[in-house]
Order: C-alpha cells, then structure tokens, then sequence
C-alpha cells in the first residue's frame, strides 16, 4: 500500500527552477545532480529524440483550471532509469515524481520505467498506436492518473514486466486493445480504478508468476475481461462491478484469492462473461 500513501509534498532541500521548451527541458534533465524541481509551464514541450531521466527529480506542470487535467504535453517518448533510493537514506532529493504531466507519443512505448520509483500524480500517458507504459524491474504508483489512448488504438495501456510493480488507485486505463499485459513476476494493484473502451481488459504470458489485485475498480465497455485463458499466477478481486454498479467477477463467482497453475486452467463457455 505504499504507493497509496505516499505523497510528494514534503520540502525539498535542492532547488526549484523552470523551463520554458522542449531543448532547456532536455538540457536540464542531462545536467541534474539529483533531487531538484523542475516546474514546466503550460504547452507542448517537443523534442525529437527520446526524452531521458537517470537522476530523480520532481517534474511539476501546470493545471487546467477548467478541467483540473494536465495542461503540460511532453510530446516522444520519455526513459526513465533511475537507481533506486538507498534505503539507509531516504531523502526527499532521492524521490522521483511527476505532477500534471501530459506524456504523448503517437506509437512505440510512450513512457517506460525501467529502473527505480516514480510516484505519478494526475499524469495523462497517451499512445495513440503503440503501447502507453511500460515498467519493467521497476516500481510506480499512480495516482488520478489516465493510461492508455483517446483515439481507441493503442495496443497495450499498461505492460508490466519482470519484477515490474504498479500500484493505482483512482486511476483510468482506456482505448487499448489489451489494457493491462503482466509478465513474468510481475505486481498489479488496482484500486477504485475504471477501465473502458477495450477488447480485452487483461492479459499475461504463460507462464508466468504474475500477482494481480484488483479491488473497487468498474470495467465497462470491454468486450473479454480476459485475452483468452491467460490469468496471473495469484489473483485476489474484490469488489469490482460494472457500469451500473452491478457487482462483476474476474474470474469464477466468488471474490477472494485464485491461484492457478499453467496448464490446470479450464475456462467454461459459461464463465467466460467473468
């Protein structure tokens, strides 16, 4: 639950400062020491090669005051490699995270962890034909946030790879053909999420020893809850329901934890409305 919980608004010892472009942004994320702020302005941010993070930073933008969505676009496609934070240490310069952030790509992988932890709050990451987010051997927690595509033709909203951990909470995946791949030892933790517009909400390679929590959260529009009888290793559904708030199950007629091994799984034609 950490993800859950944790904010991002405790003082910050390293310094605040602002850029207006797409080239100063890119400048300043080379030459961070780590730990500083970077408040971006309302607009696109373009840069033609893939934007690059390998030290924390708070990257903070601007808000519509209308809508409450972000107002700052970063348009291509953002690495993020991080380090972990050392935990003997704990320090606020060691926190990565992004405030009212726009992240858009039109294909490929729109935004992807691949090393350390990145607290996400009310971010938009859209891809209109690839995959939105990638986290893979890295941990990310989202919160408020949007994955997936406007357009409704993503492939994936939200691939999880190996060791890769996500925790959500009121937080929508959209548009996509698949919402949400796990692979390998991959951690999934919805929570009063909302998921819409897909042909299938889940899926996972097998086998896999893929863990998947999902409580609270509305599935509506999305033709097949699962891609076909891909399930993760440890399930665990509670309380999930559908547009009318009619209660809907994952999998089986019960919540509570399912366990499943490769090759033991036998969905019946009778199930496959769960």
């Amino acid at each position: 639950m950490k993800f859950f919980e944790q904010g991002d608004e405790q003082e910050h010892p390293r310094p605040v400062f602002s850029v207006a472009d797409g080239q100063s942004l890119s400048e300043a994320l080379e030459r961070l020491e780590g730990g500083e702020t970077i408040q971006l302005q309302d607009g696109c941010y373009n840069h033609v090669d893939k934007w690059l993070l390998h030290k924390p930073v708070r990257l903070v933008g601007a808000v519509d005051e209308a809508t409450g969505s972000p107002a700052t676009i970063l348009t291509g496609r953002f690495n993020v490699s991080v380090p972990p934070a050392e935990p003997w240490r704990g320090g606020q310069e060691q926190v990565t995270s992004f405030r009212n952030i726009h992240f858009a790509s039109e294909s490929g992988y729109c935004c992807e962890v691949v090393q350390g932890e990145v607290q996400m709050y009310n971010c938009k990451v859209v891809c209109e034909r690839g995959t939105a987010m990638m986290v893979d051997e890295a941990a990310v927690g989202l919160h408020a946030c949007f994955i997936g595509s406007e357009g409704g033709r993503a492939n994936y909203g939200l691939q999880v790879g190996d060791k890769g951990e996500v925790w959500a909470t009121d937080s929508t995946l959209a548009g996509c053909k698949t919402g949400v791949l796990l692979k390998d030892r991959s951690v999934l933790k919805l929570h009063r999420c909302y998921m819409t517009s897909m042909l299938q909400a889940f899926g996972c390679l097998v086998p896999n020893e893929a863990v998947m929590e999902v409580s609270k959260t509305t599935l509506t529009d999305c033709e097949f809850t699962w891609h076909r009888n891909s399930r993760p290793c440890e399930l665990f559904q509670q309380e999930n329901s559908d547009a009318n708030g009619n209660p809907l199950r994952l999998h089986g007629r019960q919540d509570g934890r399912h366990s499943f091994r490769f090759g033991e799984l036998d969905v019946k034609e009778e199930d496959e409305r769960y």
